[in-house]
């Protein structure tokens, strides 16, 4: 039945909307030193939706804590936001829009090295989505140099790699240089 009285229907949108949460831990935290563990790490959040702003809520250590280092929110602004994190500290962040992509992004810290990341890319959705990043001190490198020694007078053939020879001037002596770096460590500067 048509009714000739006036209805008025009302609808409300909401967005959906999900978490997004950074952690940090350090490799074999056991041997650390405390100045390690109280080290900040800086992280780079960047949204895909360059038009989100302002202060989005938070959980430092899954409860909301003005106390924690690293404060209470998070303030984005052109939909990036920076945070800081010491090892086995973690941050969410509440309220993002779903189907927005985001990228977490570790700044370089003096004298750590990026051991692993795990989901420093991807979308928000309603389940949480998890970034986790761990870093290593890494020891100094350790070297080892040898040479060959080979008698030119009777022998044909060079020795075994080994710690001193004798030769003569103008002489070529082989000799070998090697490092060893520390586990997950790829290059050296």
């Amino acid at each position: 039945t048509i009714s000739t009285t006036k209805s008025d229907a009302k609808f409300t949108n909401t967005r959906q909307t999900g978490k997004l949460t950074v952690s940090k831990q350090l490799l074999n935290p056991e041997t650390a030193t405390e100045t390690d563990k109280q080290q900040l790490f800086t992280f780079r959040i960047t949204l895909s939706d360059k038009t989100i702003k302002g202060s989005y809520a938070t959980k430092a250590d899954g409860t909301p804590d003005t106390t924690k280092p690293y404060g209470y929110g998070v303030n984005f602004s052109d939909g990036v936001a920076t945070i800081t994190l010491k090892h086995n500290q973690s941050i969410t962040i509440d309220n993002l829009p779903t189907t927005v992509t985001y990228t977490v992004t570790e700044v370089d810290a003096p004298g750590f090295v990026l051991y692993g990341k795990v989901g420093d890319e991807g979308s928000i959705t309603t389940t949480e989505s998890k970034a986790t990043f761990t870093n290593m001190r890494p020891d100094k490198p350790t070297f080892d140099k040898k040479i060959k020694d080979i008698n030119d007078s009777t022998d044909t053939d060079y020795g075994a790699w080994q710690d001193s020879a004798d030769y003569d001037i103008g002489d070529d002596v082989p000799d070998r240089l090697k490092a060893t770096l520390s586990k997950g460590v790829t290059s050296y500067k």
